[in-house]
C-alpha cells in the first residue's frame, strides 16, 4: 500500500529526520550525530498513520539524504536494522563498521 509522499527533512539541532505531511509530523528518526556518519536509534510514526508505509518512507528519504550528504548509516534501531536488511541497495550507506 502506497500513501502520499512525505517531505523528509533533517534537522540537525534536534538530532532527528522528520517526515511531514504538509505541516503535520507524521514521524522522526532520532539519530545520534558523530563526523561524517549518523546512530539511528529510535524510528517512530505517529498512531494515526501505522500501517501505512509512512515508516518505510521516512526511513527511505533519510538514507537517500545521508547518500546525498556523503554521510554513513550505523543502524541501532531495530526497524532501521529491519528496513535496511529488506533494501540491499541502501548497503553503501551503511557504515562498514556497524555491528552485525
Amino acid at each position: 500500500m502506497t500513501g502520499p509522499d512525505l517531505q523528509i527533512a533533517d534537522h540537525p539541532e534536534r538530532e532527528r529526520f522528520e517526515g511531514r505531511l504538509g505541516d503535520e509530523l507524521v514521524g522522526v528518526v532520532e539519530y545520534i550525530a558523530l563526523p561524517g556518519k549518523v546512530i539511528a536509534t529510535h524510528a517512530e510514526v505517529g498512531e494515526d498513520f501505522e500501517g501505512r508505509g509512512m515508516a518505510s518512507q521516512l526511513v527511505g528519504g533519510m538514507v537517500e539524504q545521508l547518500r546525498t550528504d556523503g554521510r554513513l548509516l550505523q543502524p541501532l534501531c531495530p526497524y532501521v536494522r529491519a528496513w535496511l536488511q529488506r533494501h540491499p541497495e541502501a548497503a553503501d550507506v551503511v557504515d562498514p563498521a556497524t555491528p552485525h
